[in-house]
């Protein structure tokens, strides 16, 4: 069980603002982690940023929070202005950082960017300061620094990310009937802490209350969220329903939170981190629906049938960036998914 809350742990992480955004300014702000005596001055600074075609096109069009701006070099300045070298950057947001990163983006030439056409999660940050070369690569994961270098010297490398993987729904149904007190405590702190923007809204109705929570994340508001498979607006997908039926019922639907959070794994890890077809229809909306009906003890066949047919009706939906229109989406995910499977569940 150790390594399943190993794995559980691994997928979760409470971050303010969209995560891709964060990655591209974690990885330039890593040269304050590394060398926090560094100076950077706007008039000998330059970037280059390599990056995956899926985590650019989100972290171009989210919005940022505390700037009123949006893109792929408002997000690189962000980083490479900030006191804050950690994943959660946005959390640390100074005077001073926003006006160096309003001032250099009035500028030209200082920034540039490649796609990377590759399916995979890969970001590489080159920032130049003066004659001094800065290298991170992040990969495989959002905030898994696997290199960094100055002028081609390796001061920090770590071995390529290595994921514990699940076998199968069997598996994810015999650990969730098992009922592990300290996955179901982790489950339960995740209920909690997106739990408490739900209570905040005051809003009855779950599906309204997730594209609300989605399009205020997504312009850029100061949210904190747990994130999970990556995502923030999973996150709270999986979470806001089961936090409502969690306040009704208490720790007795954690092993179907638990079973949920498995299968949006499980999903993940057949279809990969990011993909050109949207999350909330292609993992989240699935691993909820198997998740409702864990709770309704339906046997694993009714359940196996759910996520075909779930999968069916959402697949088709396109991601088009991280914007306010996943709010739209995830409206409608979340009305399919209570409409086929939550019926009687108050939701």
């Amino acid at each position: 069980m150790n390594k399943i809350l190993e794995l559980l742990k691994s997928e979760t992480v409470e971050v303010i603002g969209c995560t891709e955004p964060a990655a591209i300014a974690y990885s330039f702000a890593l040269v304050k982690k590394f060398f926090p005596e560094t100076k950077i001055s706007i008039k000998n600074v330059k970037a280059r940023l390599t990056a995956s075609k899926e985590i650019l096109r989100n972290a171009d069009t989210a919005g940022i929070p505390r700037l009123n701006a949006r893109g792929l070099k408002a997000v690189s300045a962000m980083g490479i202005f900030s006191e804050n070298p950690q994943f959660n950057i946005f959390s640390k947001i100074t005077k001073m950082q926003l006006a160096n990163v309003k001032e250099i983006l009035a500028r030209r030439n200082w920034f540039e960017f490649k796609v990377l056409n590759k399916n995979s999660f890969y970001i590489k940050s080159e920032l130049m300061i003066g004659d001094t070369i800065f290298e991170s690569i992040i990969q495989d994961k959002h905030n898994n620094l696997i290199s960094f270098k100055k002028n081609g010297k390796i001061i920090f490398q770590e071995k390529p990310f290595k994921q514990i993987t699940l076998k199968g729904i069997q598996e994810i149904y015999d650990i969730s009937e098992m009922r592990d007190n300290e996955i179901e405590k982790f489950a339960e702190s995740i209920l909690n802490t997106n739990g408490s923007l739900y209570d905040k809204l005051k809003i009855f109705d779950v599906s309204e209350a997730v594209a609300q929570l989605i399009e205020q994340r997504m312009s850029g508001a100061f949210l904190s969220i747990c994130t999970f498979t990556g995502s923030g607006n999973q996150g709270i997908f999986l979470s806001l329903p089961f936090y409502k039926l969690y306040k009704q019922f208490g720790r007795n639907v954690l092993p179907a939170f638990v079973f949920t959070l498995l299968m949006q794994i499980y999903l993940k890890q057949q279809s990969g981190l990011l993909s050109h077809l949207c999350g909330l229809s292609e993992k989240a909306s699935p691993a909820l629906a198997a998740g409702f009906l864990f709770l309704k003890n339906r046997k694993l066949s009714e359940i196996e049938k759910a996520i075909i047919s779930i999968l069916e009706t959402t697949r088709g939906l396109c991601c088009e960036g991280a914007k306010e229109s996943c709010a739209d989406k995830g409206f409608m995910c979340m009305h399919n998914v209570i409409r086929k499977y939550g019926q009687g569940m108050n939701l």
